[in-house]
């Protein structure tokens, strides 16, 4: 108890000083409120042996700094980490709206085209069927299945090109 009663005793006496200190520090009121609680919480773990130094504000003093470097080496290395993480992200990971955007473009373009070169790109792109199983299942020649699926894929592609150039007529 009587240990107890000189830390209260001390932190009164000095805790302003030392509050200040952690604020010049730190920056910020917060972070200098949480850096003086951190140390203030390993002081009271062993007030004995902060207590016998020769100079007790002078050891307390001592560990706030101590700690606040200590912060800025763990700060300092996660921003590193947290970084490098944003790099390593950005260059390899695509934008995944871009992709849900292109998505619907192309099922707007799909459900634009005409009938039989729709069902020609259905069969063959997403069933995975050869031109033989398109003809047969749509009852056309093999090369009407050719020519249905060239035109769709021009189609494709041209309305896929004017699509994303529309979408940023707003920028422009």
């Amino acid at each position: 108890m009587e240990a107890d009663a000189a830390f209260a005793t001390f932190v009164d006496e000095h805790g302003d000083s030392l509050l200040r200190l952690a604020y010049l520090l730190e920056g910020t009121q917060c972070a200098a409120e949480d850096l003086l609680q951190d140390v203030l919480l390993r002081i009271h773990e062993h007030w004995e042996r902060v207590a016998a130094a020769e100079n007790t504000k002078a050891y307390v003093r001592k560990m706030v700094i101590n700690r606040h470097l200590s912060l800025v080496r763990k700060r300092a290395t996660t921003r590193q980490l947290l970084a490098s993480l944003r790099v390593w992200s950005q260059e390899t990971l695509p934008d995944p709206t871009e992709a849900v955007a292109q998505r619907d473009r192309l099922k707007r373009v799909l459900v634009g085209l005409p009938p039989r070169q729709r069902t020609a790109i259905v069969l063959r792109y997403f069933e995975d069927l050869d031109d033989v199983s398109i003809a047969e299942a749509m009852g056309i020649t093999t090369s009407s299945v050719r020519s249905a699926l060239a035109r769709a894929l021009d189609n494709l592609r041209s309305e896929m090109t004017n699509e994303s150039d529309r979408s940023f007529d707003h920028v422009r």
